[in-house]
């Protein structure tokens, strides 16, 4: 099914981005559902342990329901998530600084129908905001820092639900949830890799098809990082750079299986390099950076803030699929003891990366 642009992504029923008043935070409005700042305590509310993430449960990988995403809200006065672009005369560049440091903040689950309205939900955050894919053991919680919650004893923690954001307090949700995966800019993979790689969204989704079938009939969505489509004085100084695909599973438990298969599928085709890190190690790559797949990492999905005369003017998101399938666990293919070797003699023939990973340790 080709993909839908332009159009209100065939949303369903109730859209909790639109359900309360809008909060003006920061240079830009967000309709996502304000978050209070107030700590209150839970009531009767269910909630995990503090010391451990909500167990799977057998029934969970045929469970139906809503999706389940986690908003992510810096309550510090002032606080970003998101990137700070300026142009600099002198170097005739663009330079981009993150402001993302969560001291202080709150994580709520949000529910949505479809992929499609995911997304029309993540155009409107605001710079305070971020998303993370994974849920909070609270189904409110404030967040700190982990050792602002060293000084916080358990009981406390549990009642006035306070985490970290760390694997320890969230974890994938048992029922529908949304996988994202970074694709890193082609025009820096190796030269030998290049040639190997689709140019569009639609050739990359058929390549994550290709390595992962069931995928054909999965609700997907596709969409622009923050520094791509940067603008001066009408003028394009940045063409597009990252990507983000995002697709929903029936059950998140089987993420991390998801993520060892596309590794190996990427891997087989000969799609994997290493980079020296600025400690001096080798770090293997693939096209998609697949260190996303955790239920604790932050989404930066927020537009920039631009110092003028810079603008952000992102294309509208591709989506497919709206309102249609989730992946199953059992359409994850299996790495067989063939691939297994393959795999292993790709790996010792992979092609270094010159030059040192800025983004590495």
């Amino acid at each position: 099914m080709p993909p839908r642009r332009g159009s209100k992504h065939g949303n369903r029923g109730r859209n909790p981005v639109t359900d309360t008043a809008p909060e003006e935070r920061g240079a830009r409005e967000s309709r996502w559902p304000a978050l209070d700042v107030a700590i209150d305590t839970y009531g009767d509310q269910s909630v995990c342990s503090d010391d451990h993430s909500p167990p799977p449960s057998d029934s969970a990988r045929s469970k139906k329901g809503p999706i389940t995403v986690s908003l992510v809200e810096n309550t510090v006065k002032g606080g970003r998530l998101c990137k700070v672009l300026h142009y600099d005369e002198q170097l005739g560049q663009v330079i981009d600084r993150t402001d993302a440091h969560l001291y202080e903040g709150r994580i709520r689950s949000l529910e949505f129908d479809s992929i499609g309205q995911f997304m029309a939900s993540r155009a409107e955050l605001g710079r305070h905001q971020a998303l993370a894919m994974g849920r909070s053991c609270h189904p409110d919680a404030r967040v700190v820092t982990q050792a602002v919650l060293a000084k916080i004893s358990p009981d406390e923690r549990t009642k006035r639900g306070i985490i970290a954001r760390d694997s320890s307090h969230m974890a994938w949700p048992d029922g529908p949830a949304v996988v994202t995966l970074d694709l890193d800019r082609p025009d820096q993979f190796p030269g030998e890799i290049r040639p190997l790689v689709p140019t569009t969204e639609e050739d990359w989704r058929q390549l994550l098809v290709q390595c992962v079938p069931g995928l054909g009939e999965v609700q997907m969505a596709w969409g622009v990082s923050s520094s791509s489509y940067i603008y001066r004085d009408g003028q394009q100084v940045h063409g597009l750079r990252g990507q983000r695909f995002y697709f929903v599973f029936a059950s998140g438990v089987d993420i991390p299986r998801f993520r060892e298969a596309l590794h190996d599928a990427l891997v087989r085709r000969g799609l994997v390099w290493y980079m020296v890190s600025k400690s001096g190690y080798l770090l293997k790559r693939t096209p998609f950076d697949l260190s996303v797949l955790r239920p604790e990492h932050l989404d930066f999905a927020a537009g920039p803030e631009c110092v003028p005369p810079l603008e952000w003017r992102p294309p509208r998101p591709a989506i497919w699929n709206d309102g249609g399938a989730a992946l199953p666990g059992d359409d994850i293919p299996a790495t067989t003891e063939e691939d297994r070797r393959r795999i292993e003699s790709v790996l010792r023939d992979a092609p270094p990366q010159a030059g040192r990973s800025e983004n590495a340790p």
